[in-house]
């Protein structure tokens, strides 16, 4: 699964990020996407010590689910409006 996300996140990054900025826009997301793990793996603790592992999983499936609601957002059009924007 992640191994698909990757593939449509930076496909999708390629697409509407200029040239000379792609670098920095790809460093950014990485900061962010690796730097809040630890920050998870807390939450994820704390949350199954008071909780237990089964609320864990649950809330997990639920936060990852609503990745999904991105897709109403970025469509098709949405993207070819970024990349006319980025060409000028």
């Amino acid at each position: 699964m992640s191994a698909l996300w990757n593939v449509i996140a930076v496909s999708l990054r390629q697409r509407v990020t200029p040239d000379g900025m792609l670098g920095r826009v790809n460093s950014a997301y990485r900061l962010f996407a690796w730097g809040t793990r630890p920050i998870g793996a807390l939450a994820g603790g704390l949350l199954g010590q008071l909780l237990g592992l089964r609320a864990v999983f649950l809330i997990s499936a639920v936060v990852a689910l609503s990745t999904l609601l991105g897709m109403i957002v970025v469509r098709e059009d949405t993207i070819r409006a970024a990349e006319r924007a980025q060409l000028g």
